[in-house]
């Protein structure tokens, strides 16, 4: 792995775009080597992630040359606006989506997204009527289940609901949205060193989640963990997961994955588990990554070839 600069080169195409009353949102894109693009690669990065932590990826992968890269900062993260780690309604994360996506693919190529985290649950909720329709997807590290050590389930039911009701969604659930500082040793993302220290210089702030987000948050996993739900899914899914992850639940992720299996019978799903590896798979020490890019350029693939 070539770990770029966290400047994004002269390659790169970026701008701003927003519906009427919402959040100005900033998508980059890399275009296709042959100029126009015939397919898309759609990358949905997770909660307090920026579009350069990850610009090194298009390098990494195999990337058609007819086909191009689109990602963006989610609302109240790295460049775009809005309040960080806060949302009412993981609907906005989806209308986010689909705004973008239709401002660079105005030809409607199919294309396949890859997500990261909160970007997964984003992908699987915005599907849900329609607004999300990628070809096939690969769900990174996804964000399926909270982790009960760090929010149990009183409080991220009863709490978030509560304050929520209350008016009070806009508030963080640690004071002022203050992230604990983070030592390398005892940090629960990677084991990579030096991706850990190129974690640690982006130039946004991080917070930690408002009351309201918790609620949406909630909200949008028992939707995505109805058996109804699932069933009606219309795209392959392939899922990587590290068993060391605590960032979200990995016992959630084995939960879904077994009732997908059991309820959609029209499309695969793939699951990788990664021995050892924490949450942040793309950002992991080299075994770890190249089991995931091995997985992702399998599933890209298959979508130049579908």
């Amino acid at each position: 792995m070539q770990i770029a600069s966290l400047d994004l080169d002269s390659s790169w195409e970026s701008g701003f775009v927003n519906r009427p009353n919402n959040p100005k949102i900033r998508y980059c894109y890399f275009p296709p080597k042959s100029g126009q693009a015939k397919r898309l690669i759609v990358f949905i990065i997770g909660r307090n992630e920026f579009v350069e932590k990850y610009s090194y990826l298009v390098d990494e992968l195999d990337l058609p040359e007819d086909c191009g890269f689109l990602t963006w900062d989610h609302r109240g993260q790295g460049a775009s606006e809005g309040q960080t780690s806060h949302c009412d309604s993981f609907d906005s994360y989806a209308a986010d989506a689909q705004m973008i996506i239709s401002h660079i693919n105005k030809d409607d190529a199919p294309y396949m997204i890859i997500a990261l985290s909160m970007g997964a649950l984003t992908t699987l909720y915005g599907s849900r009527k329609g607004i999300l329709k990628p070809k096939m997807a690969v769900l990174i590290s996804p964000f399926l289940g909270f982790p009960t050590k760090k929010f149990p389930a009183w409080f991220t039911k009863s709490v978030s609901f509560i304050m929520t009701k209350f008016g009070l969604n806009k508030k963080y659930i640690r004071p002022k949205g203050i992230q604990p500082a983070e030592r390398f040793e005892t940090n629960d993302r990677t084991n990579n060193k030096e991706l850990f220290v190129r974690m640690l210089k982006s130039p946004y702030s991080a917070k930690s989640v408002t009351f309201g987000w918790l609620n949406a948050a909630r909200l949008a996993l028992t939707t995505v963990h109805s058996s109804n739900f699932i069933s009606n899914l219309k795209f392959p899914i392939s899922i990587v997961a590290g068993d060391q992850d605590t960032v979200v639940s990995f016992v959630s992720i084995s939960r879904w994955v077994n009732l997908y299996k059991a309820t959609n019978k029209t499309y695969p799903i793939s699951y990788t588990q990664i021995s050892g590896a924490k949450h942040e798979i793309l950002g992991e020490k080299p075994e770890y990554f190249d089991v995931a890019r091995k997985e992702i350029n399998t599933v890209i693939d298959k979508f130049v070839n579908s």
